[in-house]
């Protein structure tokens, strides 16, 4: 059963694996380009209601392409679900942070050494908008 009031009565932590996460925490857990995939992470319905919600995740796939992306092109999980990211080079711990902060430590610690350069670069050009959440479309989706 997955009724969130029943889920919250154990203290559940939530470990789920992930296709790509953004900047911000946002999770893909569902989709390539259009394509639909099934069997990646688990229930979205345990994450909202869990003590704990972790994302697991390599850095990059097995062709080297990041999977940690200025934005996901689907957002399966949103960030506010997500606390703790997890890949091969670190993890970081999401909770109380606001989402330019997010985006600093997910850079930081959990990207790959080969991508932190795109990353960053994509970092320093919405840190200078306005706003709680800046994104840039644009360069968001235009790799390297």
């Amino acid at each position: 059963m997955n009724n969130p009031q029943i889920i919250l009565r154990f203290n559940h932590v939530v470990i789920q694996q992930a296709i790509e996460v953004d900047l911000y925490g946002n999770a893909n857990i569902t989709h390539i380009g259009d394509n639909l995939y099934g069997g990646v992470g688990g229930s979205g319905d345990h994450t909202r209601p869990s003590y704990l919600t972790i994302i697991a995740l390599p850095s990059i796939t097995s062709s080297g392409i990041s999977r940690i992306v200025p934005l996901t092109t689907h957002v399966s999980l949103p960030g506010q679900d997500v606390d703790v990211v997890v890949t091969e080079q670190g993890w970081t711990d999401l909770r109380l942070l606001s989402p330019t902060e997010r985006a600093r430590e997910i850079i930081e610690k959990c990207s790959n050494p080969k991508h932190k350069d795109w990353l960053w670069d994509y970092y320093n050009s919405i840190i200078k908008q306005r706003g709680h959440y800046p994104i840039n479309i644009e360069k968001a989706f235009t790799r390297y």
